[in-house]
């Protein structure tokens, strides 16, 4: 029997199981179709923008030139629902009337065995059945909008996943007097309120416990514009085609913060060579030894995560250079100066990570990568990033 076909008849008789056990304990979580969004029963589609080719930017060293690669973006539009519930901390949308969670698929056909979907709510899935939390919540709306996010607390993906999608929100009648459901969590971050009241300052923001469902009569969901594969088959290596982000939509959040802070007048102290220090424990490594060496070349230590989001802003139009590990501070990247350079490193078990080279190259930024050689599969693992080597890649860098 074929692992596949294995896999479907464990989550048929997983479902049986949870079916019985239904009536014996309390409905928490529930195996339910997993199925793409295009095959969703609508009210109504309005279609903002078709499939596309665009460009995705492979990762290069300060001796390589820039390549790309084609890649399908994919189509944006508005979908416009009946009767289904919202989970807050995904791209997903459930329907109780077929027991169906519909998700948006950002993979292509013949990658289906490698690309993963879970995120808090989405325990595991295969390709036709999926796991997942399901508290219902008794809070219903007649009415509301749900834009949709896998991890809503992460800088990259709440940004360039959920927020861009406030571009299209025009075309849904009356859009920005709907309830638009977002999790309270983002509250708890200082960043996160100030895009929000930069991008949703004259919306009807409701601010939910995403540990439950909600379901909405009359739904309105956008689908995004940029799209990263938010996870995929431990051992198998991310590709330069699973990063799908469009450059207007860049532009266009680049533009609306930037004037946002124009208006303002705000004055900060910035410096020309950045190092981006991480206060987090996930990807440990010899942090004050690298430090040191980029000090002796005059660069100054910022931590972001102590920065508010103007302090952000400011900090990247006004750096020449920016060096650190990889992680969601080099989102900032799309306020970058233009004609700037960056270092950055990142383990080989990453493989063609390209979401960062791709926004760089957008704005015009020389994204250059340090790639060292992984321990293990394990993406977030601990390492040791060698000084002489960095050394040699910063003296590059910086033409000396």
């Amino acid at each position: 029997m074929s692992n596949k076909l294995k896999n479907d008849s464990y989550f048929v008789f997983k479902k049986k199981i949870y079916n019985i056990k239904f009536f014996f304990i309390k409905r928490n979580k529930i195996i339910a179709d997993f199925k793409d969004l295009d095959s969703i029963d609508f009210i109504q589609k309005i279609e903002i923008k078709k499939k596309q080719t665009g460009l995705s930017y492979i990762p290069k060293n300060t001796e390589q030139k820039v390549q790309s690669e084609k890649v399908n973006l994919n189509d944006i539009s508005v979908y416009n629902l009946r009767n289904k519930s919202v989970l807050l901390n995904s791209n997903a949308l459930y329907s109780a009337e077929n027991n169906t969670l519909y998700y948006e698929k950002w993979h292509n056909e013949n990658e289906n065995a490698i690309c993963v979907y879970n995120s808090q709510d989405i325990i595991c899935h295969n390709q036709n059945k999926v796991k997942f939390r399901h508290n219902v919540s008794k809070i219903k709306f007649e009415e509301a909008l749900f834009l949709g996010c896998a991890f809503p607390t992460n800088y990259f993906h709440f940004f360039l996943e959920m927020v861009s999608r406030s571009a299209y929100i025009e075309s849904i009648p009356n859009g920005n007097k709907l309830p638009l459901l977002l999790s309270q969590k983002v509250l708890h971050i200082e960043s996160f309120k100030k895009i929000i009241e930069i991008f949703f300052k004259d919306y009807n923001v409701v601010y939910l416990d995403d540990n439950y469902l909600y379901e909405v009569q009359n739904l309105w969901y956008v689908t995004s514009p940029n799209t990263v594969l938010p996870n995929i088959r431990l051992g198998h290596k991310f590709e330069a085609k699973h990063t799908k982000i469009r450059a207007e939509s860049i532009n266009y959040l680049r533009e609306k913060c930037i004037n946002f802070f124009d208006s303002k007048n705000t004055t900060k102290e910035t410096f020309s060579k950045i190092f981006i220090k991480r206060k987090s424990e996930v990807r440990s490594y010899n942090q004050e030894e690298i430090e040191k060496c980029a000090s002796n070349y005059g660069f100054k230590s910022v931590y972001f995560e102590d920065l508010n989001f103007e302090e952000q802003n400011i900090t990247l139009q006004n750096a020449a250079y920016l060096v650190g590990p990889t992680g969601a501070a080099w989102t900032n990247l799309i306020f970058a100066k233009s004609g700037a350079k960056g270092l950055i490193w990142a383990g080989s078990n990453w493989g063609s990570s390209s979401m960062f080279s791709t926004i760089a190259e957008i704005v015009n930024f020389d994204l250059n990568y340090i790639i060292f050689e992984s321990r293990s599969a394990i993406y977030h693992e601990d390492f040791n990033l060698d000084v002489d080597v960095f050394e040699q890649n910063l003296i590059k860098l910086l033409n000396l």
